[in-house]
């Protein structure tokens, strides 16, 4: 099964992305730029557009 993954799999990556959400939330709240504390933590410029249209994103 190329491509499948344990629920386990699901579940982390799913965490890692509320994760990151928070993180953004936080960083944006504060006053930092969400995209540049996002390109710090590494994360994908396809990762970040797909969190920024979170509905009820601040």
């Amino acid at each position: 099964m190329t491509g499948s993954a344990t629920t386990a799999d699901h579940a982390e990556v799913g965490q890692a992305t509320r994760d990151l959400f928070d993180i953004l939330t936080r960083a944006q709240r504060l006053g930092f730029c969400h995209w540049r504390v996002a390109t710090a933590l590494g994360t994908s410029p396809h990762e970040l557009a797909l969190i920024e249209h979170v509905p009820g994103r601040a």
